[in-house]
Order: C-alpha cells, then structure tokens, then sequence
C-alpha cells in the first residue's frame, strides 16, 4: 500500500452522465431512455488518476468493471427477458457508437477489476471524514450517494450515503475480487460496528452510479495491493477472534440511542456489535430496556 495520487488505473466509465438516479436508471433500457431524451446506458473502458475518477464520479458518470471481447465478432447472449440472440458486444453506429453494451457487462466477458467499491446506505455518523477515520482499511477516495442526507426506504431513514473506493495497483480477476472486497466489507462491520445494508461493491457485474450537484469528496490517494488484504483463512480466524471477547460494555453511544431511537434503527446499528434474543415479556420484567416504540430489548 503506498499514497499516488498520479497512478493511473483501469475502470469502466459510462458515455453519458445523470444528473440524478432516477435518469440512470431510465437508461437502463431502452425505452426509459428514449422517454427522457437520452441514450441507454453504455460504457468505455478508460485510465485515470484518483483526481480525474472523482471528477467523472462528481459530474454524474456511473462506472463498473472491466470485461473483454472482440468488438466485431457477434456472441450469443441472454436478453434480461430471458430471449437468446446473437449481437456485437459494442454499439457499431448511433450516439453510443464503439461503445460497451449493458449486455456485456455479464459474467460472460467479466475480464477484472481494479477498484472495489463500498455502498454506505445507512449509518449512523452525521460526518464522513469521521466514518472514514475509524476504518482499518482507509479508501483510496470518497464520493457522496444521489440520496445523501435524503430520507430512503419505508422507515423513511435520514442518513449520510456515500461510496468508498479502493484502487489496486493491478487488475485482479474474480477470485480475488470476492476476496478482497469481502475482507473490506468484513472489516468495515467491525471498525463501525454496523452491519452492512447492501454488499453490491462485491458483484463482479454491478455498476455503480455517481452523483451530480455534491461536490464533497475525499481523497488520500492509498493505492493497494492484493497483498495487502487477508487469505480467506486469516479473515475467518479475524472475525472468531473479535467475538471471543466475552462480556459486553454498554458504551455512552448505545445507551443513548437505546433511549432515542425506534427498534428498527436501535437493532440496525447494534445487531452486528451484541448478541440478542427475542421473545414475548411482561412489562414488569426487570433486567429489559424499553425502546422508544414501546418495545423491550435485554442483550447479554
């Protein structure tokens, strides 16, 4: 691991940008981009330094991995209708021309990665330099979510969304991208003691979006290696040691948001931190703590 903010890696970049998540995900199909005046989305594989992918991540480009083919040789492929038909892997005319189709990006050409990426949906730091500050594994730069400090999902929750992105000093094939990523994730539910909400960063296939109109960014510039990151034996061990602890400190945190918070977003931050058991009490118990919806919890 070394700090370059010069070093150059291999990403995948969309042609167009959107300035919000809805019109990304119109572009996932033909129609929906045809309805808002835009192409569908397609991707070109480009080389940029750490400063030049926020710049692309900040103007609203969505990016995934790397994938191979041959630009002119038609491949059987698998419509998300489920229809099999023969195509190029580029657009061959039109505004999306030589570029990657959304088809393409399938296991079915999946080259490699150079970066990993962190979907932070929920969490309950108000700071992200102060999320990004207890982590064991610092990202190599940070950019915000469409939905950052929005309220999102049916418990209608406000919180700070944001990407963390981890750049490697080569490309790394399927294995060691599950690898990887998965040690960052595991890694990441025990510096926070949160669990994570969505491990999509670990699906060779997915894309990610950017954001448009938020210029928070952070940048330390770490470029890592595969060696940097456990063996899957040495993650396992990891994890059994940070729970053989024994006992259970009740921080000033936790008593606080014991008191201020429903169960749903009590046991969302802590479910990952203490064990816990459910079952049907009386309000004349001893040894439980009421939750602010009127619900019981007691932790050992």
């Amino acid at each position: 691991m070394h700090s370059d903010d010069s070093f150059t890696f291999r990403t995948s970049v969309s042609l167009d940008y959107y300035e919000k998540k809805t019109e990304a995900t119109a572009c996932l199909s033909k129609a929906g981009a045809k309805a808002i005046s835009k192409s569908k989305m397609a991707f070109r594989e480009v080389s940029v330094t750490i400063p030049e992918f926020l710049e692309y991540a900040t103007s609203g480009y969505a990016f995934c991995n790397l994938f191979e083919y041959d630009p002119d040789q038609r491949y059987w492929i698998e419509t998300p209708d489920g229809k099999k038909m023969q195509a190029y892997p580029v657009y061959k005319n039109g505004p999306n021309k030589g570029a990657m189709k959304l088809t393409t990006k399938s296991d079915q050409f999946f080259k490699g990665a150079q970066t990993v990426f962190v979907d932070v949906d929920y969490t309950r730091f108000t700071s992200v330099e102060k999320y990004i500050a207890t982590l064991s594994y610092q990202p190599s730069c940070v950019y915000m979510s469409y939905s950052d400090g929005l309220a999102k999902g049916k418990r209608k929750i406000v919180s700070r969304r944001f990407r963390l992105v981890y750049v490697l000093d080569q490309i790394v094939g399927r294995d060691d991208l599950k690898r990887i990523s998965q040690a960052i994730n595991d890694q990441i539910v025990i510096d926070t003691a949160e669990p994570m909400e969505d491990e999509c960063g670990t699906r060779p296939c997915q894309y990610m979006n950017g954001v448009y109109g938020n210029p928070e960014t952070y940048n330390s510039g770490w470029i890592y290696s595969v060696s940097d990151f456990p063996t899957q034996t040495e993650a396992s061990d990891a994890l059994m040691d940070s729970d053989s602890d024994g006992g259970v400190v009740f921080d000033e945190d936790l008593v606080r948001d014991m008191s201020t918070m429903g169960k749903d977003e009590f046991m969302h931050y802590y479910s990952t931190r203490y064990q816990y058991l459910y079952w049907t009490c009386r309000q004349d118990w001893t040894g439980l703590y009421q939750l602010t919806d009127d619900s019981y919890l007691q932790l050992y």
